[in-house]
């Protein structure tokens, strides 16, 4: 079993937890990691993009100049491509970007990212996230106990704690529900309740 240090709000030592090995210190697999970050990326893509082609440009019923005798090249139809104001030729069409991973990889990823983490001293562990009132600057001084200048907030539902931490630009609250790759990757150090982890331990069973 891993065991790791729980604090309370003010970075004091309360007591110890047992994490499941199989989630909490699993080796590095960086392709995991690659993957998951490109799907969640791809899949956050809109492909609206899109040009006309000359079908779909109004206008060109008529020869834009004669045939011969002006020196220039021959041309059909103003909604031609050549031609300033045509139809684009090639151009961009809306297309879906979805790119899906199996949910075991998925899993995988999420378990060799938090192994990292935990490895590297980047994962804090607290009995409990309570605020009494939605203040940004409350919740900034608990975050400067604990020296962290970015980080990933994480708990079960918290509606006190994820409109305190709205404001502040280098950390993002997540319920543990929703813990990705991406931005355990973006936000470098994570902070999570005790029974949150457990949430995201039991989650994440091989």
């Amino acid at each position: 079993m891993t065991v790791v240090s729980v604090y309370d709000q003010n970075k004091k030592k309360v007591g110890d937890l047992n994490l499941d090995d199989r989630v909490f210190n699993v080796p590095l697999k960086k392709h995991l990691i690659y993957d998951a970050v490109i799907a969640q990326r791809e899949n956050h893509r809109r492909g609206t993009a899109s040009t006309k082609t000359r079908a779909q440009v109004s206008g060109g019923g008529k020869k834009p100049f004669r045939q011969k005798g002006t020196g220039r090249a021959r041309q059909g139809s103003s909604r031609s491509p050549l031609q300033v104001g045509g139809g684009a030729a090639f151009g961009p069409k809306p297309k879906t970007y979805k790119y899906r991973l199996p949910r075991k990889v998925i899993k995988a990823a999420l378990r060799t990212a938090l192994s990292a983490q935990l490895r590297e001293n980047k994962l804090v562990v607290l009995k409990d996230f309570k605020l009494e009132k939605i203040k940004t600057k409350a919740l900034a001084a608990i975050l400067k106990k604990f020296s962290l200048e970015k980080g990933l907030l994480v708990d079960e539902s918290n509606d006190t704690l994820e409109k305190s931490s709205a404001n502040l630009r280098l950390f993002k609250f997540l319920r543990f529900e929703g813990i990705n790759v991406y931005d355990l990757l973006k936000f470098q150090n994570l902070l999570v309740t005790e029974s949150a982890i457990l949430g995201i331990e039991k989650r994440l069973q091989p």
